[in-house]
């Protein structure tokens, strides 16, 4: 049963996130919601929930790329099922839910790791409402984020259960990470994390190991480092998606100009946490030389900050929040395999937690300090008296009461601060989500500040088709095409020749639509370009083509339905049967 105190605390935390999203619920669907869930035929049907294990999140074959992840595609599907549809409003609620348990989770398990209940509260609470989480929650796309989260955490929470000789907890341990994993491979560091904590915990006193102990650290320690080895063969040996190269500038520079990047990826993140502004979703910045500033005076800045915290930070505490911070990042330092962008804010979602308690942990030493200095009293420990009140009503409210004295006038000082921290983070989360009402406002918001972004214009192009703005959606997926790498991102080809198309220019169009196969294997330029081919009476080129986009991508019904007239233009009428049935 959970404390009278902490109930209340938990309480806060729960209010207190759900206002500051309360505007994700009135948001559309944006970006890759449209593929991933309202143009996804997989999300449906429960009974499809066996084969989304065996494709990608955007419907492609699972060895098709670099993502697997079938437990968020999994939520989709459920999403469906309980909202009656893909109903953005539902969808979003669930990513706020899932989120709020997440902050939930954060201070029981940061409580687990032995911090007190206060410091757990400030932590969970400021990591809760911190703006560069938003793509992860209000972002329903970002629903792999907010659901590895919340399941690595729960995963954390057994495990420290099981290593404190509960050993019936590892089962759940296990299950918990495997869903994490399975919804987004950030959840790769947390059995790492949890190894360092075994590593740096103080031993009971009288307590000796014995490497024949059925749970022994060497144990712990096998078990985590199998845990993070199967996986990774998982993914080279059955997936052999892992090693895809993604567009990007990032993945387009050379090893070692991803190294001298990264310092600026470490100071980025860092500065957003405590300088949340601007935010946009994408940060496409490559270092192209030793001369970076970001080398020069970013590492600095980042050493004198970790330097602050090495003295006032307890040792045991420093190297192990210290290490979860470094290990969260592990899998978006755009070193070894580079991804999507550079950076982008909601990758610091798990690091965040340790920084929040290093931020925390630093405060108040240098609040103890002040104290000592300027010779103030120290308050009196605060513990409930004995509550005897026969109505449980009033004695509920006498509980709150002393609370909150406890909390506002005993120790005032660090309370308003956290307060005004809280409500400073809290006002940018939700100015942010307002960012998201409308998707063109939040593409062309985010473009000035990353003008790099070949997603964006695309996206801004695809808005103004929608709106019937021709001219402004061609300069728009032209932009794109400019300013993505070498001129390689095949959407914006698909969508340029719908353009050409619409103008009369089919052979321009039938040119772009081959180019974005050839450079993407984009599902939608396979069924463009197969149904120009049939106006054009070409169904034997079309039939070539289209087969060749239903083995890439098996579970686009609009492939099969032209492929179907295709055959049927061919005096083919069995197969366009078999097609239209399929």
């Amino acid at each position: 049963m959970i404390p009278f105190k902490k109930s209340w605390l938990m309480g806060i935390l729960v209010a207190v996130v759900l206002v500051v999203y309360s505007g994700a619920f009135s948001a559309p669907f944006v970006w890759d919601d449209e593929e991933m869930v309202v143009g996804n035929p997989l999300i449906q049907k429960l009974s499809n929930i066996p084969t989304i294990f065996t494709s990608g999140p955007f419907m492609e074959k699972w060895d098709a790329g670099q993502f697997y992840r079938p437990m968020q595609t999994v939520s989709y599907t459920l999403d469906y099922a309980i909202w009656g549809g893909a109903k953005a409003p539902g969808f979003h609620a669930t990513n706020v839910v899932i989120h709020v348990a997440s902050t939930l989770m954060v201070m029981l398990v940061l409580e687990a790791f032995g911090l007190g209940t206060m410091m757990a509260f400030w932590a969970a609470l400021i990591w809760g409402v911190h703006p560069m989480n938003i793509e992860a929650v209000t972002y329903v796309s970002g629903r792999g984020d907010a659901l590895f989260m919340l399941c690595s955490l729960l995963s954390i929470w057994a495990w420290i259960k099981a290593v404190n000789g509960k050993g019936h907890y590892y089962p759940a341990a296990i299950l918990a990470w495997g869903v994490a994993i399975l919804s987004k491979e950030n959840a790769l560091p947390v059995p790492l994390i949890m190894s360092v904590y075994l590593m740096l915990r103080p031993q009971p006193q009288g307590e000796i190991e014995s490497e024949s102990a059925p749970w022994s650290n060497r144990n712990h320690h096998f078990l985590n480092l199998a845990l993070v080895g199967g996986y990774i063969v998982f993914r080279l040996l059955v997936l052999k998606g892992g090693q895809s190269e993604a567009l990007s500038w990032i993945a387009s520079s050379v090893f070692w100009e991803r190294v001298w990047t990264f310092p600026y990826i470490i100071f980025t993140y860092l500065r957003l946490w405590f300088l949340p502004y601007p935010l946009h979703m994408e940060y496409h910045y490559v270092a192209e030389s030793l001369m970076d500033p970001y080398i020069w005076i970013g590492l600095p800045i980042v050493g004198g900050l970790f330097y602050g915290f090495w003295k006032l930070v307890d040792r045991r505490d420093f190297w192990f929040y210290g290490a979860w911070v470094a290990l969260g990042l592990g899998p978006v330092d755009n070193i070894v395999l580079p991804l999507a962008a550079t950076l982008r804010e909601h990758w610091f979602y798990l690091s965040g937690i340790a920084m929040s308690v290093l931020c925390l942990k630093a405060a108040a030493t240098l609040y103890a300090r002040y104290r000592l200095c300027c010779k103030m009293p120290k308050s009196s420990h605060f513990r409930f008296p004995h509550l005897d009140e026969p109505n449980r009503v009033k004695r509920q409210m006498r509980a709150l009461g002393i609370l909150l004295t406890s909390l506002f006038l005993q120790n005032w000082v660090p309370v308003a601060a956290g307060v005004l921290v809280v409500l400073v983070l809290s006002g940018v989360s939700m100015v942010r989500n307002e960012d998201w009402q409308d998707a063109l406002d939040l593409y062309e918001h985010d473009l000035q500040f990353e003008p790099r972004s070949f997603l964006l214009h695309n996206n801004v192009g695809v808005e103004y088709f929608r709106r019937q703005d021709f001219v402004k959606a061609k300069a728009a997926f032209k932009a794109s095409i400019e300013n993505s790498p070498s001129g390689g991102y095949g959407t914006a080809y698909n969508n340029y020749g719908v353009i050409l198309e619409n103008e009369g220019k089919i052979n321009e169009a039938i040119e772009a639509f081959q180019t974005s196969i050839n450079l993407s294997r984009y599902p939608l330029a396979y069924g463009n370009l197969g149904r120009v081919l049939l106006t054009q009476k070409r169904p034997d080129q079309a039939a070539v083509v289209l087969e060749q986009g239903v083995q890439a991508n098996p579970f686009m019904p609009q492939l099969r339905y032209y492929l179907g007239f295709a055959y049927l233009q061919l005096n083919q009428h069995q197969r366009a049967l078999d097609v239209f049935v399929k």
